[in-house]
């Protein structure tokens, strides 16, 4: 049971990596609507500041740290002692591999008089599936409206 679930948390992290990149497809689809719209899929920015008459709203995804996978290698113990019976078994290698992560993405949107001009984004798989997944909806509508 509990190799199940390791393998399911580590199928789950491994997913994060290859999500679909529903922003390259959704955010060019903003451009010309109003913010609010931007707003209702992403939600409150992590910043928003004045440049000249454009505000740029800018959404941020920064986290990092690791997990923990059971290591299920392990090497033959074998203990004879004289005058008793041999005992072998197996002893686990080391008992749990540490896996590391760093999530990053950064997506700008920026609007002129209310209306959305530009955006942009950086960052990689893990760090942009969030925003990816919030965008979905419109990435996959039909009628790009």
């Amino acid at each position: 049971m509990k190799r199940r679930i390791y393998a399911y948390i580590s199928v789950l992290a491994l997913a994060s990596c290859a999500a679909p990149d529903y922003l390259a497809v959704a955010l060019p689809r903003l451009e010309g609507r109003p913010v609010a719209r931007a707003l209702a899929y992403l939600g409150t920015p992590t910043e928003k500041k004045q440049e000249g008459g454009e505000t740029v709203y800018t959404w941020i995804r920064d986290q990092s740290g690791s997990f923990y996978v059971p290591n299920t290698a392990s090497y033959p113990v074998v203990v004879q002692n004289s005058g008793h019976p041999t005992v072998a078994f197996s002893r686990p290698a080391t008992p749990s591999i540490a896996n590391a992560y760093d999530w990053y993405c950064r997506l700008d949107i920026t609007a002129k008089k209310g209306v959305i001009v530009h955006t942009a984004y950086e960052g990689n798989a893990g760090g942009c599936q969030t925003f990816s997944e919030k965008l979905k909806p419109l990435a996959t509508k039909t009628d790009k409206k």
